[in-house]
C-alpha cells in the first residue's frame, strides 16, 4: 500500500486562485494595440533556463555511509502528532494518521506494515517520534519508516565498534574508545554480512539516542 502525503492548505489556495482567475476571465476588456518594434532596435530572444535542483533536505537529517564508502540515503526524526488510527480489514492492518510537527500542514496517511517497528503508544492524540530513512521532501513515497518510537529529543549519531552480545532483541558493542553502548533491535537495515553471530563482528551503526540513553538503531553496516 502507498504512503501518502497531503498539504490541505496549500490545495485550499490553489482552488481558491484558479476560482478568482475564473472569475476574471469573464470580463470583457478593451483591445490592446500590438506593440510595435523599431527596425532601429534589435529584438532580444528570451533565454529558457534550466531547470534548478531542489537541493532541500528535511531538517535534522544526517548523511549515512556504508562500509565501502557509498552514501546509503539520510536518516532523520519527523516528531509528529497522531491523528486518527483506521482499521484495513481487507489488509488487515491499522492505517496511521499523523500530523507532522515541523509543518502543522503536511499530514501522513502509513499503513502500519510499512513501520518497521512500533515502540510507542499510537492511539489518537499521542505524540510520537518517527525514525526514517530517505527524502521526506522530494520523494515521500520511497521513504522507510524504520521505527515509531517515544516523543523526545533524539540526537543522530553512528560508532563503529566490536559486538560484545547479540540477541533476538538486543545487541551491545564495544566501541573503539573504549565504551560499551547496548541497542534495542527494531526492524533497522542490517547490511549483508553484518551481526550474523552472537559476538566478535566489526560493525558501524547509525543510531537516534533519546535523552535518557535509550539507542534505537537506524542502519547497521559491517567495519570488517
Amino acid at each position: 500500500m502507498k504512503i501518502y502525503r497531503m498539504k490541505p492548505m496549500l490545495a485550499a489556495t490553489f482552488i481558491c486562485a484558479a476560482a478568482a482567475l475564473s472569475a476574471c476571465g469573464g470580463k470583457d476588456e478593451a483591445p490592446s494595440e500590438s506593440p510595435q518594434i523599431s527596425s532601429e532596435s534589435p529584438v532580444e530572444t528570451a533565454q529558457t533556463e534550466a531547470p534548478q535542483e531542489n537541493t532541500e533536505t528535511y531538517p535534522g537529517t544526517v548523511e549515512a555511509t556504508d562500509s565501502e564508502g557509498n552514501v546509503s540515503g539520510n536518516f532523520g526524526i519527523m516528531h509528529a502528532k497522531v491523528l486518527g488510527v483506521q482499521p484495513d480489514n481487507d489488509e488487515g492492518i491499522d492505517i496511521y494518521s499523523l500530523q507532522d510537527k515541523n509543518d502543522a500542514e503536511n499530514m501522513w496517511s502509513i499503513p502500519g506494515n510499512r513501520i518497521g517497528s512500533i515502540e510507542a503508544d499510537m492511539s489518537e492524540g499521542s505524540e510520537v517520534a518517527v525514525a526514517f530513512k530517505g527524502d521526506m521532501i522530494n520523494d515521500f513515497e520511497n521513504v522507510k519508516f524504520i521505527a515509531v518510537i517515544p516523543e523526545g529529543n533524539y540526537l543522530i549519531s553512528s560508532v563503529t565498534g566490536t559486538t560484545v552480545v547479540n540477541v533476538m532483541s538486543t545487541f551491545s558493542i564495544a566501541t573503539d574508545d573504549g565504551k560499551e553502548m547496548t541497542f534495542l533491535k527494531d526492524n533497522c537495515e542490517i547490511e549483508e554480512d553484518a551481526m550474523t553471530g552472537d559476538s566478535g563482528e566489526r560493525i558501524s551503526v547509525y543510531y537516534a539516542q533519546a535523552a535518557d540513553g535509550t539507542n534505537y538503531p537506524l542502519a547497521v553496516y559491517s567495519a570488517d
